[in-house]
């Protein structure tokens, strides 16, 4: 499973694999009013175990998910439908850096590593939490950046826009994601803007924005504001 998408001089950003469907979840989310973050778990082969969403804008979702509150974030949920299994060896793939509340939720079911796209600069360090307990240190996954270049510009462009239309930019918040990254917000603000955006299939989106994705750079982790 794959996704290409064509960028300026004829060159093609290619997604493959097991992010396929963490970006597809995610962009299901923007299309439904919820906050643009996917995730999957997969097994020791890399086989996808679980896939889920935001779900924090929509009035309900299947049973023993959460929906329509704050704590509806898509770690949370991909986690929820494994119920009370705990395989080993497991892994996160999230299109977007973990809270402290998903950083929490991998430690509490012993995930054993977590992969992320984009950077969320209010987050950005979030993982240190865990050296202040002697049970979070032995739980904790190993959480790492994964550079997909194009594409962690987009998981962190889009998820952006819609904190951005949800609760704007005033506050400390606010002032760290510009301090950090102000051509990222500027690009997030315009796809805040795009009505039409929704519409499109996750291929379709992306291509709209391509040419205008292509001239920003990904945030960096550690690139947050103190």
């Amino acid at each position: 499973m794959s996704v290409s998408v064509p960028l300026m001089d004829g060159v093609e950003s290619r997604l493959d694999g097991a992010w396929v469907a963490a970006f597809e979840q995610a962009w299901t989310s923007h299309r439904l009013g919820s906050i643009a973050v996917g995730a999957v778990l997969t097994d020791s082969d890399g086989a996808v175990v679980a896939a889920d969403r935001n779900r924090a804008g929509e009035s309900e979702g299947p049973p023993g998910l959460l929906a329509g509150n704050r704590l509806a974030h898509a770690e949370v949920n991909v986690i929820a439908r494994l119920g009370q299994a705990h395989p080993e060896g497991m892994s996160l793939l999230t299109t977007l850096q973990p809270c402290v509340l998903c950083a929490g939720a991998c430690s509490y079911a012993r995930v054993a590593r977590v992969e992320y796209a984009g950077v969320d600069a209010a987050w950005d360090g979030v993982e240190q939490l865990h050296q202040a307990s002697p049970v979070l240190v032995e739980r904790a996954p190993a959480i790492s950046w994964r550079d997909l270049g194009f594409w962690s510009v987009w998981a962190e462009a889009v998820p952006l826009s819609g904190v951005i239309r949800r609760y704007g930019l005033d506050g400390r918040v606010g002032r760290t994601y510009l301090a950090a990254n102000a051509a990222m917000v500027d690009l997030a603000t315009q796809i805040a803007g795009d009505e039409a955006l929704p519409r499109l299939d996750l291929e379709a989106a992306v291509a709209r924005w391509a040419e205008r994705l292509a001239r920003v750079a990904v945030t960096m982790p550690g690139e947050s504001a103190p």
